[in-house]
Order: structure tokens, then sequence, then C-alpha cells
């Protein structure tokens, strides 16, 4: 048993043993390491945070309360292009315009939303559903029919 002990504590036993453990410990840094953000890559969906907004929306099914949390996000979209007061002197020609459309995700790119709350304030036979999201407008679709409605 001692002669066990006394081949275990060489130099080269505790060389190696000092080996072993810097190369874990460099291991657990490097797993704690994050490596760079590729949230603005050119040409990908996610262009930048300034055509990301915030939208809600609320209705009796999970499908209209997405599609007025979208329309919400436009219409966020619209008032930081043309200005509240404008939004609002213009609001009967934007809702038979644009908010009111059955295609809400051609002012969307529906691959960027993010969900941050969804919930059924309601029961299962009369639901009544809270949808709010983040999502990337597509700028261009929105300003030529702000532009074709002067």
């Amino acid at each position: 048993m001692r002669r066990d002990l006394r081949t275990i504590n060489t130099p080269r036993a505790r060389g190696l043993w000092w080996i072993g453990t810097s190369v874990l410990a460099a291991l657990i840094v490097a797993g704690c390491a994050s490596g760079p953000s590729f949230t603005s890559i050119p040409g990908s969906a996610a262009s930048g945070p300034s055509d990301v907004y915030p939208g809600s929306g609320r209705g009796p099914s999970l499908a209209i309360a997405m599609n007025d949390a979208k329309m919400d996000a436009v219409r966020n979209a619209v008032i930081d292009m043309i200005g509240a007061q404008a939004e609002a002197a213009n609001s009967a020609t934007l809702d038979r315009e644009l908010y009111n459309t059955r295609n809400p995700n051609a002012f969307v790119f529906n691959e960027t939303m993010q969900t941050v709350r969804r919930e059924n304030l309601g029961s299962i036979d009369q639901m009544d559903m809270v949808f709010d999201i983040t999502i990337r407008v597509n700028r261009p679709a929105i300003e030529s029919v702000l532009a074709a409605n002067g």
C-alpha cells in the first residue's frame, strides 16, 4: 500500500494532474462563453430593431387575436412613420385601406414573430383570447398603401 502512494505522488503524476485540471477549467470557461449575435445578417428577415414593433390583439379565437396583434403592430409602425396626429386624422381611410385587410401577413414578416403573451381569459366554450407579440413589419408594403391613399 505504501509503494502505491509513492508512485502516485511523483513529479510526473503531479504534472499530469495540473494539465488535466487546466484543460478541464478551460473547457468549463469556454462552455460558459457566448458567441456573437447574428440577428442583423444582411439579407435575412431580421434586418434590425427599427422595423420590429409590438402588437396586441384580442378576439374570440386565437387566429383572430393573432391577426389583430399583427395589425396593431402595423398601426404602431404607421404612427412611427407619419405621426400620431396624422394617423388619427386619417383613421377612417387607414381603417378602410390598411387596418381592415383580409391578409395581415402582407404587411408583416411572420418568421420574425415572437409571442409575448397568449392567454384565454374566457372559457373553453366562450374563448376570449389575448395575444401579444413583437414582429417585423413590411415597411415598403405599408409605404405603398400610404402613398396610394395620400
